[in-house]
């Protein structure tokens, strides 16, 4: 798991890098390398930095230095915990809030059929698509670009990797 972490990290560092520099001559190798680039090239560098989905403060302490005057970090995560750790003011916290049930029904079965009428056997399974995205707006946006269009045995196979 560490491991991952960590090439994850490194791999985030690098686009940060490549994105903001604008060169691809810059290799990092490792996590302390990455902060210590990101910290004396970027420092002075007004950039908007978005970390979607951080599950782990490891993250956002290898990738947010003290910026240049004007930039913005925004961060999600479902572990708030993770806004304790960094020190994120409760004044700048966010909650997004879910879909309910219907809602997330009616956007599902609007964008995964368009106009047409989904088959019995279709809308069973939407239902486990839907209990797989919990009511995230994102989740369902991804779900129904995946599912668009595709035959039922598509839509298992997917619902089976989802688990």
């Amino acid at each position: 798991m560490l491991g991952m972490l960590a090439h994850n990290i490194v791999s985030l560092q690098q686009q940060l890098i490549n994105d903001v520099l604008k060169c691809k001559d810059i290799n990092v190798d490792n996590i302390g390398q990455g902060t210590k680039l990101i910290g004396t090239r970027i420092c002075s560098t007004k950039v908007l930095v978005v970390i979607d989905d951080s599950d782990h403060h490891e993250q956002f302490k290898s990738l947010v230095k003290p910026f240049a005057s004007g930039s913005v970090v925004i961060i999600s995560t479902r572990n708030e915990q993770i806004l304790d750790t960094i020190e994120v003011e409760p004044r700048y916290r966010y909650m997004v809030k879910k879909l309910d049930d219907a809602e997330s029904l009616t956007l599902f079965t609007q964008h995964a059929f368009g106009n047409a009428k989904p088959k019995n056997s279709l809308m069973a399974l939407c239902k486990d698509v839907l209990r797989h995205a919990g009511g995230l707006l994102l989740a369902l946006e991804v779900f129904d670009a995946s599912l668009y269009k595709k035959p039922e045995v598509g839509w298992k196979y997917f619902i089976e990797k989802l688990q």
